[in-house]
């Protein structure tokens, strides 16, 4: 053996025995390091031997001769070695045998006995934390990872485990509402929604539906808290909508936390279109009536389904050669309540007490109505310029000290275009028309042709309506509408014909 090759093999090893040695020596000492290599335990003793028998100075060689017995002795006698593994191996073993077989609940045993018999080992740890979630024993794996991050540290492993652990939670306890709402259960989905807000705090993409959810079962101010949260979300940049998505969250604010209403019409003729019961019946002949109303809704929106109970002042300000009793003498009051009760239905009841007003000739009287409105697109909108519209209007009323009966009904169907030229508030909507009205007091004061008692017509108006009073949260919130028909007589009586208008103020 050449001494380049043996000085090769001593640099192997000299990490653990550095040579000083020459000559022979050191030959026989690379024979006793290769024979140590390839676990040639008793030839590597000789030689170490052989080497000290020249040198006994040689600590070197002492070392070695002390490692390859060490060896030897664990390779002659196995069984002593494994008994002598590390605490917690052999129930580690068995706990990771359990695991495999897919008995979860052995697992945790052993992997337990393991923790406890070495705490600071982070693989029974995890052993033991994987087979309680294989369990679905959430909470106590919680526990187990917050106890190893506290006993071990912030180990890469542990925070991965805590943060798909949390995450999983929020997005199981996300389900809960939802399911609710596919089960018809959406008071329990309200709930629900709540607690999680409580919890953890709604995501953005979450807390529409929450508003949506809370406004259909009357949950007005929660609604409402959520509604504006989605505002605040998409101006942060976190919850991404259209400028119309955006204006319709502020139309749900501005319906559902309204309270109380005032309007305010003026109509020339019995012009009248409206979304539900308010002021006093029109007269259908040549006078200009004028309507004051103010109403409250006691218990809320409650998702289109309200009580409002109302009071008005109205008066005939003019009739064409004085047909009609006008100012003091016409002048009237009426309190009285009405109810929506269907969401998705604009069918609106009311009841109300009709009395004079100082000396006014007017006979005190209780009144019916019965309403029913169908509108698409009288609203603003702001992702388009023009828009299709239609409002349909039908109320049939009865009087019951006077015995006497009356309908009013009218359909305008066009198209609405926002002028932003002027402002993008302002809105013109050209229309056709279409009127019918009945009343059985006619009988008794018209002569004309035709059926006195009722009258149709068809024609072309257009309207000109300004929105304004909105804020961040809310959208428009009041409107002034000017309205101007002509009519052409279909049947009836002549009063279906002419110019109609009306102008109404809504606060």
């Amino acid at each position: 053996m050449d001494n380049g090759g043996a000085n090769g093999v001593a640099k192997r090893g000299e990490h653990l025995l550095p040579l000083e040695l020459s000559g022979p020596p050191l030959r026989i000492a690379a024979e006793a390091y290769r024979a140590y290599d390839s676990k040639n335990y008793d030839l590597a003793i000789a030689r170490a031997r052989e080497v000290l028998r020249q040198r006994p100075d040689s600590q070197d060689m002492r070392k070695l001769i002390g490692l390859a017995q060490r060896d030897r002795y664990r390779r002659d006698h196995p069984l002593e070695f494994i008994a002598r593994k590390p605490p917690g191996f052999q129930a580690a073993e068995r706990a990771l045998a359990a695991y495999n077989d897919g008995d979860y609940e052995l697992a945790v045993t052993e992997s337990r006995l393991a923790v406890r018999q070495a705490p600071r080992n982070l693989d029974y740890r995890l052993m033991l934390i994987e087979s309680l979630q294989r369990l679905n024993a959430r909470d106590l794996a919680q526990t187990e990872i917050d106890a190893a991050i506290r006993d071990l540290g912030q180990a890469p492993q542990l925070l991965t485990l805590r943060d798909r652990m949390r995450e999983q939670r929020e997005n199981e306890a996300l389900q809960v509402p939802y399911a609710l709402m596919q089960a018809g259960d959406r008071r329990g989905a309200d709930a629900a929604f709540a607690d999680l807000d409580r919890k953890q705090g709604l995501p953005p993409n979450i807390v529409q539906d929450a508003a949506y959810n809370a406004m259909q079962v009357g949950n007005d101010r929660d609604a409402v808290k959520y509604f504006k949260r989605s505002v605040d979300a998409n101006e942060a940049g976190n919850l991404p909508m259209s400028e119309q998505d955006k204006f319709q969250t502020r139309r749900a604010v501005a319906d559902v936390e309204r309270r109380f209403g005032l309007t305010n019409t003026t109509t020339y003729r019995g012009a009248n279109a409206s979304s539900g019961i308010s002021g006093a019946p029109s007269t259908p002949n040549d006078s200009v009536q004028n309507s004051t109303e103010v109403y409250w809704r006691p218990l809320g929106y409650q998702d289109a389904r309200y009580l409002e109970l109302f009071a008005g002042v109205t008066d005939t300000l003019w009739s064409r050669g004085g047909v009609y009793d006008t100012g003091a003498d016409a002048l009237q009051g009426d309190v009285g309540a009405r109810v929506k009760p269907f969401t998705q239905v604009n069918l609106v009841a009311a009841l109300e007490r009709v009395f004079p007003l100082g000396g006014a000739n007017v006979q005190a009287d209780w009144l019916a109505r019965l309403g029913y409105g169908s509108s698409i697109g009288t609203d603003l909108r702001v992702d388009v310029p023009s828009w299709w519209t239609s409002q349909l209007y039908a109320e049939a009323g009865h009087y019951f000290r006077q015995s006497r009966t009356y309908v009013n009904s009218e359909w305008q169907l066009g198209r609405s275009y926002r002028l932003d030229g002027v402002s993008p508030k302002l809105v013109v909507f050209p229309h056709a028309v279409a009127a019918y009205d009945y009343d059985t007091q006619m009988n008794f004061e018209s002569s004309n042709r035709g059926s006195p008692d009722s009258a149709a017509g068809l024609g072309a108006g257009v309207s000109l309506r300004y929105w304004f009073r909105e804020d961040r949260y809310h959208a428009p919130q009041s409107y002034w509408d000017l309205s101007l028909q002509y009519r052409a007589r279909v049947f009836g009586d002549d009063r279906a014909r002419g110019v109609f208008a009306r102008f109404t103020y809504s606060y």
